[in-house]
């Protein structure tokens, strides 16, 4: 009975023993989860965080090729508009140059019309 009872002690420490380092696992395991968990907290958060960047950058992205498409158009409105104002501007040259002939022709007369007016003063007309 002496040694069922040393036996019986010897059985009970080591199960403390066997308890006490199981405790001690469960206390590292926590420990460990709970370094887990915070770090997935912060990954939860940079990722949201990551994911209103890109939507915010979606945005802006989104907004600057509406910005170049309306910039494309006005380019090509002022494309277009610029031809017309050159056919325009060469109508005008066109023009331009026809008037100065005329006003040629015009200074040409009228220095005729002077010159012939100067010679009849100077010379009376003989009848």
């Amino acid at each position: 009975a002496l040694q069922a009872k040393k036996l019986a002690k010897e059985v009970a420490q080591a199960k403390t023993a066997e308890l006490g380092e199981a405790a001690y696992q469960v206390k590292t395991l926590q420990e460990h989860i709970s370094k887990l968990c915070i770090a997935l907290q912060t990954n939860v958060r940079q990722r949201e965080q990551a994911e209103l960047a890109s939507k915010g950058a979606n945005s802006r992205l989104a907004l600057a090729e509406r910005q170049v498409t309306i910039l494309s158009h006005r380019s090509r409105d002022l494309e277009v508009a610029v031809k017309s104002e050159r056919a325009r501007c060469e109508m005008l040259s066109g023009q331009v140059e026809i008037l100065d002939r005329r006003v040629s022709e015009v200074r040409g007369w009228l220095e005729t019309e002077r010159r012939m007016h100067r010679k009849k003063r100077v010379l009376p007309v003989i009848e």
